[in-house]
């Protein structure tokens, strides 16, 4: 059985678990657990509904895996960016500080 964890939304309300229909990518995913905020009213996937999602969204053909060409392009980019600003890692902060020297 999938452990159920209670814990805030980022708005500050309560997730609740609930059964609900979800549609992703305009695919019927079935009924799944899902939270969803009382507040907000964003809605959460658990771990075990989100790969129920993404194999229906793969079977679809609308989420695939990278290529290793693109990888390969992004392995690339990636360190001549990280060269160009003189870190060893790119993260969110190294990004920006990289797009404001263009």
């Amino acid at each position: 059985m999938n452990k159920k964890i209670n814990y805030p939304c980022p708005c500050g309300g309560k997730i609740k678990w609930l059964r609900d229909k979800v549609v992703q990518e305009g695919v019927n995913c079935g009924t799944l657990d899902v939270e969803i905020c009382n507040k907000c009213g964003n809605q959460y996937l658990p771990d075990w509904s989100m790969e129920i999602v993404e194999n229906k969204l793969k079977n679809e053909g609308l989420w695939e895996k990278p290529k290793s060409d693109d990888l390969k392009r992004f392995k690339k980019i990636e360190e001549r960016m990280n060269k160009s600003i003189g870190v060893r890692t790119f993260n969110q902060k190294n990004a920006i500080k990289y797009l404001r020297n263009l």
